[in-house]
């Protein structure tokens, strides 16, 4: 990390892949949640990590999403490490890890006191406690693993096919949870042996044997993942949006292709009139949506 961060202004920028599936002062530790981070803030730790690396704006979600992942792992360590919560703050203070700044660490010290970061300690213990199934691939991102296994398989992995790999060992072992929902989804599989079986669904043998997905994610894809880009089946502004934006680009273009075709005509026949009466003007303009009309005209 050193090598990166201490690159200097002008050194030519690491470039950083994205595939299709995808500290000190600013540490943002005084801030309860990634939520609560101005976005001024958020932009500029942007325009930092792009004078860095060589990323494409398609990636500025992820990115931010990631962030915000990192700002929370950051915190958990930093409370297991050097929170002890009956002693006095001026104890406290002693054990602050060096990188982290001390107005940070004193609202952090703050913070983790009050009754609601508290609760919601407890309740998030609650549920790790219930957790069964675990992943074996250490910090490699999901998308990474789809890719792999793509590249191995031939084809686009199904979510079952990616749970069995994430989750079995390096020697092969499954623990009792994960080889029962394992053999769940294979059965499932086997009845419905056929070739929708392989597309990506919301009814997949994945989503029967693990449960259906939380709003906004889709389960085995990582962070940054909607399910309006997964599933075809879902349809939100913003899809129906990107839709509406593809059909009139599509009918923009075929419209000029045909005036670039009128045109031409015009031109190798000189001498003659080319009329058009006002009902032919409007049949051929009524052909087409209006604001397509206006698009190609502005």
């Amino acid at each position: 990390m050193r090598g990166i961060w201490g690159r200097r202004d002008g050194e030519e920028l690491l470039e950083v892949k994205c595939n299709e599936f995808g500290d000190g002062k600013h540490g943002l530790l005084n801030y309860s949640s990634w939520h609560k981070v101005p976005m001024e803030c958020k932009e500029k730790l942007w325009k930092i990590l792009q004078s860095k690396f060589k990323l494409d704006e398609s990636s500025k979600t992820w990115t931010m999403q990631k962030f915000g992942k990192k700002l929370r792992d950051w915190r958990n360590q930093l409370k297991k490490k050097c929170y002890k919560k009956n002693l006095p703050l001026h104890d406290q203070m002693k054990l602050k890890d060096p990188r982290v700044h001390e107005e940070h660490f004193e609202y952090l010290i703050g913070y983790w006191s009050t009754d609601r970061a508290q609760e919601i300690s407890r309740r998030n213990q609650v549920s790790r406690s219930r957790r069964i199934h675990n992943h074996t691939t250490g910090t490699k991102s999901f998308a990474r693993v789809r890719k792999e296994q793509r590249d191995q398989l031939a084809h686009v992995p199904t979510r079952a096919e990616q749970f069995k790999h994430c989750f079995t060992k390096k020697d092969g072992t499954q623990t009792v949870a994960v080889k029962t929902a394992i053999d769940k989804m294979q059965e499932i599989d086997n009845e419905n042996s056929d070739a929708s079986n392989k597309v990506l669904s919301r009814n997949d043998s994945y989503a029967q044997v693990m449960g259906l997905d939380k709003n906004g994610r889709v389960g085995m894809c990582g962070p940054g993942v909607c399910p309006s880009i997964v599933f075809n089946d879902t349809f939100t502004r913003g899809a129906n949006e990107n839709m509406l934006i593809k059909t009139l680009q599509h009918e923009n273009h075929q419209l000029r292709s045909e005036l670039h075709q009128f045109k031409s005509q015009a031109i190798n026949e000189p001498h003659h009139e080319i009329l058009v009466n006002d009902s032919t003007q409007d049949e051929m303009i009524g052909n087409y949506p209006c604001t397509v009309c206006w698009v190609l005209w502005v």
